[in-house]
């Protein structure tokens, strides 16, 4: 499941403009999942596991 915001944490929030494509595409991937996230949901969860996917590359270069 993706992440949830706790209660604890400090919060930014983030305006973003994409395509309709874009957004198409972050829909169809919350349908995949067993629990479907909000889109808020699912682009922490996306943007989560590109971070750490980058950090992993720069880790073992």
């Amino acid at each position: 499941m993706p992440p949830k915001l706790d209660s604890d944490s400090d919060t930014v929030r983030l305006q973003l403009v994409a395509p309709a494509s874009w957004a198409a595409r972050v829909d169809d991937w919350r349908r995949q999942q067993v629990a479907i996230p909000s889109r808020s949901e699912a682009i922490r969860a996306l943007v989560e596991k590109a971070l750490d996917d980058a950090q992993s590359q720069d880790e073992s270069s």
